[in-house]
């Protein structure tokens, strides 16, 4: 899964405009058992509110699906983004969706990973998170890999690609 961040701060949900099959909601699902606080990582962050045990689904990447083509403009512009590949042709822009599973950080060493099925993002726990641990990913591959890391983990490889 690619995946393209930059400093996120949180903003409300938006409804899109955009052509039928582009700027589709994904999911308006939001889940209590995730919250968005300020990271050590970078800027904000998605932290557990619930313990989850190890190996289970406990969240999804929320969003508007978009085409590559528009992921790859959104990339180009800057600014706050946070959008993660499905395939070749779609990605899922979660930028403004509110959702916290769009402040999701890197890490070297994550506790959660990420599968993509029908067209949809869903998150799994690595091993058990406990109640206000950080849920972070292990970015590779992503649309910057000469980004610098900053996840602080004893094994950071110092980029995410």
């Amino acid at each position: 899964m690619k995946r393209a961040t930059s400093r996120r701060q949180p903003v409300p949900a938006n409804k899109s405009t955009a052509a039928p099959g582009e700027g589709s909601e994904v999911s308006q699902n939001r889940d209590e058992r995730l919250t968005i606080r300020r990271s050590s990582i970078d800027g904000m962050g998605c932290f557990s509110r619930v313990p989850f045990p190890a190996r289970k689904k406990f969240g999804e990447f929320i969003g508007e699906r978009i085409s590559a083509r528009e992921a790859r403009a959104r990339v180009a512009r800057g600014g706050r983004i946070s959008i993660c590949e499905i395939d070749r042709r779609w990605s899922i822009d979660a930028s403004r969706s509110g959702s916290p599973t769009a402040f999701v950080n890197h890490s070297c060493t994550p506790n959660a990973y990420a599968r993509i099925a029908r067209g949809r993002i869903s998150f799994y726990s690595l091993r058990r998170i406990e109640v206000g641990e950080e849920i972070t990913l292990d970015y590779r591959p992503s649309l910057h890999p000469e980004r610098r890391c900053r996840c602080g983990s004893i094994r950071c490889r110092g980029l995410m690609g």
